[in-house]
This record gives C-alpha cells, structure tokens and sequence, in this order.
C-alpha cells in the first residue's frame, strides 16, 4: 500500500499543493495544511485501500478538488471500474456536506468578524500606498477586512495587512461572492473588477459602481452573477493585463466573461515605458492620473455601445436609458462574439491623439468628412482630435481613437464596391 500512498502524495503534490506528512487509507474526510503553513487547515483528502485504490483531494481555499485512482499496472476490469465510481461518488457526497458545513461555518464567523470590525482610516498604509479611498472597507486587527458577498448575505471575508498580504477566512465560499463599490441604481455601466484596490481606483475616477470578484478565476461566475442582477446594464469587465505571466490569466478570463455576458472589455494601456509589475488600473492611475483610467474607461461605452454625451461633458451617471439603446452605426459586443479590445489605443486628454492617417492606413481620417464611416470604408479607426457630433443625431463623440466594426445581420453588411 505505500506505493499507491506515495502516488497519491505525489498526485497532490503536482497540484500545486503540499501533502500532509501522514496520510490515512481509511476512506475518512482528513484536513491538512496545503499550503504548508501552521495552523492553516484549508486542505483535505481522502483515500480508500480496498480493492484499486483511489482517492480524491482539494484546497478549500480555492474551491479545488481532484480525483485519483492508483496506476496498477494492468486495465481494470468492468467490476473494478463500477466500484471505483461508487467509491467516488461516496466521497464526492461526504465531500459536498463537509464543504457545506464549512462554508456555513465560516459565513457565520465572517459575519461576526464583519459586525465587530471598525471602520477602517485614511491612513491605513495599504490605502495609501494605492492611493484610494477605504470604499467601505472596515480594520480588523492592524488589516482590512472587506466582505465578500452574494446579494445580502456575507460568505467569506478578505483580509488585507498593511504590507499588501493578502489572504482569506479559511473555509469561506469564493465562487460567485462579490464586494460592490458603489450604487447602480440609474448608473450608466456597471464595472467588473479581479481586485479591491483596481475596484476603488475604478469607483474613484469613472463613478462607475463596481463588482469586485477578488481573483481572476471568480471573473466569470461573479460577471454572470450580475449579469442575472442587472439583465440591462451594460457590464464592463477592467481585465488585468498579467502580460508577463504564462497564459495571462486576467485578460484571458476577463475576455471569456465578457464574452459569456455580451459585456464590454478594458484593458489598462501603460504606453511604450511600461513598467515591469504593472498589470492593472490602479497600476495605470499610480503612472498616469485618473483622468487617464476614466477615459479608458468610460470610452468603452462609446466605441462598444455607440453612445456619448450630448453636452460636451462625460455621460451623467444616471441617463441610463440613453446606454440601453445602441447606435446601431457603431461596433457592439455580442455573446461569443468580438469584444472591444482598447489596447493601445491612446484617450487624447485634450489634445490631438498621436495616431494620425499619414502614420496608420487603417485610420480614415481625422475629424474631417463623414462622422461614421460608410459600411463601404469598414472595419477601420477613426480620429477625432475634438467632440464631434455624430451624422443625424444630437449626440457627441468625445475625442478619441474609435473603431468601426461591420455587425452581421439586420441588413448591415458592407454595399459592395460600384465598378
């Protein structure tokens, strides 16, 4: 039995965890600390000796969870394989009530750590270091606490200590729990964020309520989730760019949420001196200004859902009507379809962008001729150095790089070329 023991560790070991030093074939739910660390409980297994051993095993702390069956060599036999499913599907039941009961547990303590804690200060070293406001974050101990929710009810927390270390109530839920910052209620969009410092950051330069998911793995059940809430606000997913990280988990999720929902995608642009470990919109606002997250921001509502201010300010926050109606003349994001993606494209800040016609042939013009381009010139970019109102309406494009696109169906394919 020690070499199926020893497969077994070494199976939990490849997920990334660190195995328990004993491990008991008694087919018993077992804790352990995966991550190594004293007193830290978040791991479990389970593992049976009889007949082909297997096992099952997963981190709470993360909502992990894998099977296991030993490699004996040979092809189990018909008999084999239906006692290992039973074998499985008893300790996926002895798995779910546990889990269960964890997660009340842990909803119960959060709750009262929740209830207890103060309001946090100004000067809380982590919100100064950000530079952000507290957005209802409280202090429990020397950390912030912030509460992760699904509608009323609080889960789990997050605590944040004064040196950034991040970390959360043991056993507590993840998956689909939230912290919104902000009221939507007449909001114009609805953002969508993986952290608490980029979702203040967010709040703090556009208004924008905002939905923090706490990582990029929890993007798309908490964007479904508000999807569900908020079936006509238009959702905004502000992805963080782990460009140098294999696979960039934050633009790689934030796009597959978007998508899932019809939402709309930003992505903090750094410019050509980016710096190494800026990845988000708070990285973007430490590096330029707020202005600048704004306009990346905010500028999504125009390029993906063909709206703009009509008084040469940006969209009031409660013209909620206005953003459900689409100019159907502009690009749009549809499920499973393209999603607006702003990469590199500069908000002017007040003055001309620094892509011009001459320099991209891509981009038509600037300012000058046609406000939207016929179907004819599309795809393309187009410039406008100022607010530029839009061919047979009272609305107004604010300055900007704007992209055309050709939406398929409801006869707005391209007219062919006359010869």
């Amino acid at each position: 039995m020690r070499n199926a023991i020893e497969q077994f560790r070494d199976e939990i070991r490849s997920a990334g965890l660190i195995p328990p030093d004993m491990i008991e074939p008694d087919g018993k739910l077992h804790r352990f600390a995966s991550n190594g660390k004293r007193g830290d409980d978040a791991g479990w297994y389970a593992l049976h000796d009889d007949g082909i051993p297997a096992g099952v095993f997963g981190d709470w702390r993360n909502g992990f969870s894998q099977t296991w069956r030993a490699d004996i060599g040979r092809k189990p036999t018909p008999a084999e394989d239906t006692a290992h499913r039973a074998k499985l599907e008893a300790l996926q039941r002895e798995r779910e009530a546990e889990e269960k009961r964890k997660h009340a547990e842990a909803a119960s303590k959060a709750t009262a750590i929740w209830k207890s804690a103060k309001a946090a200060p100004a000067d809380h070293p982590y919100l100064l270091k950000k530079s952000i406001p507290a957005s209802g974050a409280k202090l429990h101990g020397d950390a912030l606490v912030i509460p992760m929710r699904d509608g009323c009810d609080i889960h789990s927390l997050q605590f944040i200590g004064p040196d950034g270390d991040k970390r959360f109530l043991t056993g507590g839920r993840i998956s689909g729990c939230y912290f919104s910052i902000g009221n939507p209620k007449g909001a114009a969009a609805l953002c969508i964020a993986e952290g608490f410092a980029t979702g203040a950051t967010i709040h703090a330069a556009t208004g924008y309520p905002v939905a923090v998911a706490f990582n990029a793995g929890n993007l798309g059940p908490v964007t479904k989730a508000m999807r569900a809430k908020f079936p006509d606000l238009p959702l905004i997913l502000c992805a963080d760019d782990d460009k140098h990280t294999e696979g960039n988990p934050g633009l790689t999720k934030a796009t597959e949420a978007a998508r899932s929902v019809g939402g709309l995608l930003a992505i903090p642009d750094f410019g050509k001196d980016r710096q190494e470990g800026q990845t988000d919109f708070n990285d973007m606002a430490v590096a330029h200004d707020l202005e600048a997250v704004k306009q990346a921001i905010a500028g999504i509502l125009i390029v993906g859902a063909g709206t703009a201010a009509t008084d040469g300010n940006d969209p009031p926050a409660g013209d909620s009507e206005r953003f459900n109606s689409p100019n159907p003349e502009l690009v749009a994001v549809t499920p499973e379809s393209d999603v607006t993606d702003v990469t590199g494209v500069q908000p002017c800040n007040g003055g001309p962008s620094g892509v011009t016609a001459d320099e991209t042939p891509d981009v038509t013009g600037v300012t000058d001729g046609p406000t939207i381009p016929d179907a004819d010139l599309r795809p393309c970019f187009k410039v406008f150095d100022d607010w530029t109102p839009t061919t047979g309406s009272d609305k107004k494009l604010k300055p900007g790089v704007y992209q055309f696109g050709i939406k398929s169906g409801k006869r707005d394919e391209p007219r062919r070329a006359s010869r």
